[in-house]
C-alpha cells in the first residue's frame, strides 16, 4: 500500500525571543507523526532528517512531506523526532501540549502564559532603549542650542562619545564572532563577516590605537592621510566620500534589508536560502535617529556639526549591538 504524508501547522510557540512568529509543522505519515521546527543549520536536508520512519519507503515520505512544506512557506526547516539531541523532550513535551499527562490544556496554558511574559520583558526591554534614547536625544540638542562647553567636550578627539562607539562596535564584533563558532557554516560566514566589519570600524575610529598607544603614523600615511594618522576612512581622495559609503551600507543592513525581508515573500525566502542574518525591524528606529543626527545638519547649515556627527555615529552600534544579541540568541 503506497505511503500518504500530509502536513499541518500549528501556531505553537518555542519561547525564544528571538522566533516572532515560531510554527511547528506537525507532519503525519501512515498515522506516524514527526515535527518540522524552526532550525537554522539545514545543509544535507534529506540526509538529517530523524528516521521515525519503520523502513526507507516511509523516511522518503516523511522526507518529501519535509521539503513541500519549505518550499511552500519559505522557511527553512528540518524534520527532528521526540528526543532530539537539538530539542529536550521537556520544551517539546510543554510545546506539543503533553506535558502533563491527560491534562494537555494545562499544558498549553502553561505554554501561552511563559510566552507571553517573555514577551512582556522583550516589550519593557524595547521601551527602556527607545526611552534612553530619546532622554539622550533630548539631552544633547538642549546641549547643541545652548551652546554648552561640555558637547565638545564629550565629543572632542579620543573624548568619551567616541570612546564608546568604538566600545560598542567591539562589543558587536565580538558577540558576532562567538555567534558564529555556534552555527552552521552559511549563517557562520555572515557572522563572521560582520564581527571582523565592525572589529574593523572600531579600529577605525580610534585610529588603531595610535594615540592610547604612542606610535606615529608611518610615513607612507602621512602624507595620504588627510588627519596625518593611521586610518583608510581618513585618506585622501576617500575621506569626503567614506562617511556617504557607510551611510548607504548602513542603510541597507538596517532598514532595505529587513523591510523586504518583512514584505516580499521571494526576497524574504532568498535571504532564508542564503542564512543572511536580518536586523531586527524593530530596531530601525536607533539607526534612524543615528542619520538623522547626521543628515539634518546638513540641511540646515552650510557645514556639517562635528558634535552632532559624533552622536549620530554612536547611535550606530547601539543599534549594531541590539542586532549581534538577537543573532547570537538566535545561533545558540
Amino acid at each position: 500500500m503506497a505511503k500518504t504524508a500530509s502536513v499541518r501547522t500549528s501556531p505553537l510557540v518555542f519561547g525564544s525571543p528571538m522566533i516572532e512568529e515560531p510554527e511547528i509543522a506537525e507532519v503525519v505519515v501512515d498515522g506516524r507523526t514527526g515535527y518540522l521546527v524552526p532550525e537554522h543549520d539545514v545543509e544535507g536536508l534529506g540526509d538529517r532528517i530523524a528516521r521515525l520512519a519503520e523502513n526507507p519507503e516511509q523516511h522518503r515520505a516523511f522526507a518529501r512531506a519535509a521539503r513541500e512544506h519549505v518550499r511552500r512557506s519559505g522557511r527553512t526547516t528540518w524534520m527532528t523526532p521526540w528526543g532530539s539531541w537539538r530539542h529536550s523532550m521537556t520544551r517539546f513535551a510543554r510545546t506539543l501540549g503533553l506535558a502533563h499527562r491527560g491534562s494537555p490544556d494545562v499544558a498549553e496554558r502553561h505554554v501561552q502564559a511563559r510566552a507571553g511574559h517573555e514577551a512582556a520583558l522583550r516589550r519593557q526591554e524595547r521601551g527602556l532603549l527607545y526611552a534612553s534614547c530619546l532622554l539622550f536625544t533630548v539631552w544633547t540638542v538642549y546641549l547643541y542650542v545652548s551652546g554648552s562647553p561640555l558637547l565638545k567636550t564629550l565629543c572632542e578627539e579620543d573624548g568619551l562619545v567616541e570612546n564608546l562607539t568604538a566600545l560598542f562596535y567591539v562589543i558587536a564584533g565580538l558577540i558576532f564572532l562567538l555567534a558564529a563558532t555556534q552555527s552552521g557554516l552559511k549563517a557562520s560566514v555572515w557572522y563572521w563577516g560582520f564581527g571582523l566589519l565592525f572589529l574593523f570600524i572600531a579600529g577605525e575610529e580610534i585610529s588603531w590605537g595610535q594615540r592610547l598607544l604612542g606610535f606615529s603614523t608611518p610615513s607612507a600615511l602621512i602624507e595620504k592621510n588627510v588627519q596625518r594618522e593611521v586610518t583608510l576612512h581618513n585618506l585622501q581622495g576617500f575621506q569626503g566620500s567614506s562617511r556617504g559609503i557607510g551611510v548607504l551600507l548602513f542603510s541597507a543592513v538596517c532598514f532595505l534589508i529587513p523591510l523586504t525581508n518583512r514584505f516580499s515573500h521571494a526576497l524574504r525566502r532568498w535571504y532564508g536560502t542564503l542564512r543572511m542574518p536580518i536586523y531586527p525591524l524593530w530596531a530601525v528606529g536607533v539607526t534612524a535617529l543615528g542619520i538623522l543626527f547626521m543628515a539634518i545638519p546638513r540641511l540646515m547649515f552650510p557645514e556639517p556639526v562635528a558634535e552632532l556627527d559624533e552622536i549620530g555615529e554612536l547611535y550606530l552600534p547601539v543599534g549594531f549591538l541590539v542586532f549581534a544579541y538577537t543573532e547570537y540568541i538566535r545561533a545558540r
